[in-house]
């Protein structure tokens, strides 16, 4: 099933994927989370897991002086964010695959010289309408440990494994809204987590394929 996908299929895809557990070896085993860390929980919950994500880096910073991105990453600021409704799920993760880098994505996990099972993509989409302008949808976030905020976001961050199901090959790991601002593009990892690319040839040939609007 390659985009472009319908909103019926999307929605799909993240209901079927919503704990079922990654094939991707990086993962760890970790279980698909889009509606649970990302939507449906509350806004104490929220602000726990922010607590429980920095205390993790600390604690890993603490435990590996030596590991440079470790220590960046205990002081870099964190964001953690969740939908207010839960139709931005599906029609912003649908926009995210049906974009050129949701299209490169597939291609590359699919069609590459070099695909196969259990590699991973995350795809970062800007939301426009039909005149090119910014979608801006409403949010919640947490940051320091005094509670979940709200806000307005515009762009979505979705993360796709494929997985080796022959039934149904394209697990969605997360949806989630991203604050800060960058360009619209993908980037896929081999089961080895080495990021990957179209060769020579594959480049030439590709699709031109018009952003999707909503």
């Amino acid at each position: 099933m390659p985009p472009p996908f319908t909103l019926e299929q999307v929605e799909r895809l993240v209901r079927e994927s919503e704990g079922r557990a990654s094939s991707y070896p990086g993962s760890g085993g970790q279980v698909g989370h889009p509606l649970a860390r990302h939507e449906r929980l509350s806004n104490e919950e929220l602000r726990r897991r922010y607590a429980e994500e920095l205390a993790a880096r600390e604690e890993y910073a603490e435990l590996h002086p030596d590991d440079e991105a470790a220590q960046r990453r205990q002081h870099e600021a964190i964001f953690l964010t969740a939908f207010v409704r839960t139709l931005d799920v599906f029609q912003f993760a649908m926009a995210a695959l049906n974009s050129p880098a949701g299209h490169d994505a597939w291609a590359l996990m699919f069609h590459a010289s070099n695909s196969h099972d259990n590699m991973r993509a995350v795809i970062h989409h800007n939301l426009t309408d039909g005149r090119g302008a910014g979608i801006a949808f409403p949010i919640r976030y947490a940051m320091f440990t005094t509670g979940a905020n709200p806000a307005r976001a515009s762009a979505v961050r979705v993360v796709v494994d494929r997985m080796g199901s022959a039934r149904e090959r394209l697990h969605v790991q997360t949806v989630m809204p991203v604050l800060e601002f960058r360009p619209d593009g993908c980037v896929v990892r081999n089961r080895a987590g080495q990021v990957v690319g179209f060769d020579a040839a594959e480049l030439a040939q590709r699709r031109l394929v018009l952003t999707p609007r909503l």
